[in-house]
């Protein structure tokens, strides 16, 4: 009888965390330091596995470095892109507080296909003399 109980809570944890998995599987966190222009996720080698529809991305990003003279804070683009077609599927914008607080990057991408090699492409028009970093999640 002691058995058959052990096997029992064996067994449900062992579905739990099977049941669990697929809910992590499909939230593909993202973290970036950003001291030129741009940080190209393609080039990291970190991909995400999206479903066909839509995609949101939720965030923060603030200021690391503050170099003299430095201009802005400038706009940052977070694009979301395909690395087999090139496609992109949008672009999400924030603008870092000046003070070096952190502030939130929030936004939807659509028209996904679905796949394993989506990435993020972070960028500013031009250098304006700050250094960011963010982190956060990408999913659907």
């Amino acid at each position: 009888m002691k058995k058959s109980r052990v096997f029992s809570v064996v067994m449900l944890v062992l579905f739990s965390f099977v049941m669990v998995v697929p809910t992590f599987a499909k939230t593909n966190q993202y973290s970036f330091t950003m001291e030129k222009r741009a940080v190209n996720g393609s080039d990291l080698g970190k991909y995400y596995t999206l479903s066909k529809g839509s995609a949101k991305i939720s965030g923060s990003q603030w200021q690391s470095k503050k170099l003299p003279n430095a201009k802005g804070p400038n706009l940052v683009y977070y694009e979301l892109r395909n690395k087999t077609t090139g496609n992109s599927f949008g672009t999400v914008t924030s603008r870092p507080n000046a003070n070096g607080s952190s502030n939130k990057v929030s936004g939807t991408f659509k028209g996904l296909g679905g796949g394993n090699k989506y990435y993020l492409f972070v960028y500013k028009i031009e250098i304006d003399g700050r250094h960011l970093k963010g982190s956060g999640k990408v999913y659907n």
